[in-house]
């Protein structure tokens, strides 16, 4: 009885028996006695079941919260080239933020190749990075291997909460003169923190130009893979016994289905490209759209720019460029994000020599898409 007066004054505000002592010394109880009683007896039985009922649903609601979103990390855009894009990267994937967006994009990729990402707005506060190495291994396959880690870190984040991806990726050109690519990834990831699980999944990506020459379509299904064992901590576990919950012991990864496509042109003498994207996850209900452009100038610099939004999650903008220096491309991203703090990030790029046979020179069997963009 206790554990139900603590929850209703919680809820209400009101102590219990407080109000049953100013009942009794008014009028009306005085007046009517036998018939209050048991009005008042039935009122506290409603409001004891009532209230009761209101806690455990919402503990459970927050649960769910909870847990749904120590999952996100796994339907995020990774890259900060992607996110200057505002996240429309499936159909353009010709860096090696691909293996992470999009596996098959890194079947263009023709030289050995370094991708280093790193946000610049939280330095001393988080250690979060992605590393990437693209491979060719023939004329038309190319294999990679990246690791991203986050491990935010301040006054009010508590201890813990370390995330890390670790991802493989092959990728191949179906046919010589064909113009379609397909790519198959794997990942190991872990969590950390007050709820931590870890798990593999499998990623399927398609990269394909099956209009014209200017037209370019990706589409990539991600996170195929069984359902993770949840591990609590010894806090939250007292607080599901103190509420009485038999907290999950498993929960599904959340699947992620993107679709994009790509159009590329030239104003005057200067190539562009925009790009359009849906994101599909189970983790929500609403589809996220986004929308990005790229130009080129003189061969040298390039200017992006992109918006997302998503009914749950609001809106992002973004800005961003990218300065090329023969073998080596910088590039900076300044994002605005509606609900969260806004980010910069920057990339570094760095092609090497290749030993691999070089393709033959010929509009099938090339990138899809000019690489001066990155």
């Amino acid at each position: 009885m206790t554990k139900v007066r603590y929850y209703f004054y919680q809820t209400v505000g009101v102590n219990p028996l407080e109000c049953l002592r100013s009942w009794n010394s008014h009028p009306m109880y005085q007046v009517k006695r036998g018939l209050s009683i048991r009005f008042v007896c039935l009122l506290w039985g409603l409001i004891i079941i009532n209230c009761t009922s209101l806690v455990y649903a919402q503990t459970l609601e927050e649960l769910e919260s909870l847990t749904n979103e120590r999952f996100t990390f796994l339907s995020n855009t990774l890259g900060a080239r992607a996110k200057g894009l505002g996240t429309a990267f499936v159909a353009i994937a010709d860096d090696g933020s691909a293996i992470a967006n999009n596996p098959a994009g890194i079947a263009q990729i023709r030289a050995s190749q370094l991708n280093v990402n790193r946000p610049l707005s939280n330095l001393g506060k988080s250690t979060e990075g992605l590393f990437i190495y693209v491979q060719p291994v023939g004329e038309r396959q190319s294999v990679g291997a990246s690791i991203y880690s986050n491990h935010p870190s301040g006054d009010n984040i508590p201890e813990g909460n370390l995330e890390q991806i670790f991802n493989v990726a092959y990728a191949w050109q179906l046919e010589a003169d064909s113009k379609i690519y397909v790519g198959l990834g794997g990942k190991v990831f872990s969590k950390d923190g007050p709820i931590s699980f870890n798990g593999v999944a499998l990623d399927l990506g398609i990269f394909a130009q099956p209009i014209g020459q200017n037209i370019i379509l990706g589409l990539v299904g991600q996170n195929f893979g069984p359902d993770v064992k949840l591990n609590y901590n010894s806090g939250l576990l007292q607080s599901f016994v103190e509420a009485d919950i038999t907290p999950p012991v498993e929960h599904e990864i959340p699947f992620n289905f993107r679709f994009g496509m790509a159009y590329h042109s030239q104003i005057f003498t200067f190539p562009y490209r925009v790009a359009a994207q849906v994101d599909k996850s189970t983790l929500s209900s609403f589809v996220r759209g986004s929308i990005g452009a790229e130009i080129l100038f003189g061969n040298m610099l390039t200017m992006r720019g992109g918006y997302t939004a998503e009914s749950e999650a609001g809106q992002d903008s973004s800005l961003g460029m990218g300065i090329r220096f023969h073998l080596m491309k910088i590039g900076y991203t300044y994002i605005n994000r509606e609900h969260h703090d806004n980010r910069h990030e920057a990339y570094l790029i760095i092609d090497f020599p290749s030993q691999v046979p070089k393709r033959r020179r010929t509009p099938s069997t090339t990138s899809l898409f000019p690489t001066v963009f990155r």
